[in-house]
């Protein structure tokens, strides 16, 4: 139970990173963007796995 707990907070997180992270027109370089693009891919695919397999 305690897996699938963590799961959802992971992927919401994921999400959240995904949602709000700053863009390329802010103030970064694009590989800023596309590095934090993949962590919320990422957090979001563990907290997935997490829920369906935990």
């Amino acid at each position: 139970m305690i897996n699938k707990i963590i799961g959802l907070i992971l992927a919401f997180v994921g999400f959240l990173i995904l949602k709000y992270f700053p863009g390329v027109s802010d103030y970064q370089h694009k590989g800023h963007t596309l590095t934090g693009i993949l962590i919320g891919v990422i957090l979001i695919l563990i907290g997935i796995v997490l829920m369906v397999f935990g």
